[in-house]
C-alpha cells in the first residue's frame, strides 16, 4: 500500500496519486504530476472523498487510497482483486504510460541495432527517474548520459532498452520490497520476484524470440479456450498493448513461436 500522503508531501507517491485522480472525473482542472502534494492536489483530493463518501480531510490514507485504486482498476477493466498492491501496480504503470511523449519515436529513422529494425527512439529526461529508481543508472558510468542522448544532442545513437526498467519502476514506486535491476539480466534476476504459470494483474511478463527480448505489465489475463488474453502496460510501447497466448507457449525452449514468462512478488 503507498505511503500516508498530507499536504507538503512530495515524491513518486505523490505523482502515482496525481495521475490516479487524473484518470477519474473532476470538476476541477487536471493536476500537474509533478510530484508535489500541494493545494491543488489537495482540492482534488477533498473533491474524490467527497464523491465516493470518505472524510473530506485531504489526508490520503489507506482508506483513500483504497478506494482510489479500486476504481482506477475498475476504470481500466481489471479484474477485482483483494490485492492492493497489485491494483497499485497496474495503477502507477498505467498512469506513466499516458504520459505522451516518453517513448517517442524518431520518425523515418531505423534503429540497426535492434532486431526487429524498429524506429530509434527519443531520448527523455523522464527516462531518468526509472533507471535511477531501480539502480540502472548507476550500473555503467555513461547510462544517465545515454538515457538522454538524443534529446540532448539531436543524434542518433542506440538507446538502452528500457521495458524491464520501466516495469521494476511501477514495481518499487507502488510500493513493492524488490531488488534493483541488473543490466542485461531481465526481471527473473531481480531479488524478490519469482517465476508463475498463472499471470494475474500487477505481475511482470518477460517475451522472448531469438535475440529479441520484451518486459510488460500485466494488467489483467482473460480466458479464451485453450488460451487466454493479456491486457497489458509497457513503457515504450502503446499503452494499450495486448497478447493473446496460447498455454503451451508459456517457456517452451524448443519452440520457434514467441515464448513468454511471468514473474511476480506477490504471495
Amino acid at each position: 500500500m503507498p505511503q500516508t500522503l498530507t499536504l507538503g508531501a512530495v515524491g513518486a507517491a505523490v505523482t502515482e496519486l496525481q495521475n490516479a485522480l487524473n484518470q477519474l472525473p473532476t470538476k476541477l482542472a487536471k493536476l500537474t504530476s509533478d510530484g508535489v502534494f500541494g493545494p491543488k492536489t489537495r482540492s482534488r483530493v477533498q473533491e474524490f472523498q467527497g464523491d465516493n463518501g470518505l472524510q473530506t480531510d485531504g489526508i490520503v490514507g489507506p482508506i483513500t487510497w483504497e478506494k482510489l485504486l479500486a476504481l482506477v482498476a475498475a476504470l481500466a477493466d481489471v479484474p477485482q482483486t483483494n490485492n492492493l498492491g497489485r491494483l497499485a501496480v497496474v495503477a502507477v504503470a498505467r498512469g506513466e504510460a499516458s504520459i505522451p511523449g516518453v517513448a517517442a519515436k524518431l520518425p523515418g529513422a531505423q534503429d540497426l541495432s535492434d532486431p526487429r529494425k524498429r524506429s530509434f527512439r527519443m531520448g527523455h529526461t523522464r527516462l531518468l527517474k526509472y533507471f535511477r529508481a531501480t539502480g540502472a543508472a548507476s550500473a555503467t558510468p555513461f547510462m544517465e548520459a545515454a538515457v538522454t542522448y538524443l534529446e540532448k544532442q539531436g543524434q542518433l545513437a542506440p538507446m538502452p532498452h528500457w521495458c524491464g526498467i520501466f516495469a521494476l519502476w511501477a514495481v518499487k514506486t507502488a510500493g513493492m520490497n524488490v531488488g534493483g535491476w541488473n543490466l542485461g539480466q531481465g526481471i527473473s534476476s531481480v531479488r524478490g520476484f519469482r517465476q508463475t504459470f498463472a499471470p494475474a494483474p500487477g505481475d511482470v511478463g518477460y517475451e522472448t524470440l531469438g535475440e529479441f527480448q520484451h518486459h510488460f505489465i500485466v494488467e489483467k489475463a482473460v480466458p479464451e479456450g485453450s488460451a487466454f488474453r493479456l491486457h497489458t502496460v509497457e513503457g515504450n510501447s502503446p499503452p494499450n498493448s495486448n497478447h493473446k497466448i496460447a498455454s503451451d507457449r508459456i517457456h517452451d525452449p524448443s519452440a520457434k513461436e514467441v515464448q513468454y514468462r511471468f514473474y511476480t512478488c506477490f504471495d
